[in-house]
């Protein structure tokens, strides 16, 4: 499984339940995302994401987040921008899958620690 093997790679976790912690790519953060429904599907998805502190586990009051989901072997993201709601370094994000297949995440954090990002690779059933 991609996200799986992602997550391997950058030293993450991921369970059953859909919840997967990695770190962005500049190692600024630590994301610890949950995604319902889990596996993803097509259609409405809700994903919860807190941010940390990759040196302390602290979470990151002051952090921004947006969210891109992208389909890259189509060349197109979703028809309507995800919302994303949230403070206290804890985000609501939805959005809808249009179709199945590869989807990448791309994760933009902005914070009085800077500015990172990173991707998370997803197959939506």
């Amino acid at each position: 499984m991609l996200v799986i093997a992602l997550l391997a790679a950058c030293g993450g976790e991921t369970s059953d339940t859909g919840d997967q912690a990695f770190l962005t790519d500049q190692g600024l953060y630590e994301l610890m995302v949950d995604m319902d429904p889990h596996p993803p599907t097509v259609g409405d998805s809700t994903l919860t994401v807190m941010v940390h502190d990759a040196a302390t586990g602290e979470p990151v009051d002051d952090a921004t987040l947006a969210v891109t989901p992208w389909m890259p072997e189509h060349g197109h993201g979703v028809s309507e921008d995800p919302v994303v709601s949230g403070e206290g370094g804890t985000f609501t994000v939805t959005f809808a899958y249009s179709m199945p297949g590869t989807w990448e995440l791309t994760f933009d954090v902005d914070s009085s620690l800077g500015a990172d990002s990173a991707v998370l690779t997803v197959d939506v059933e």
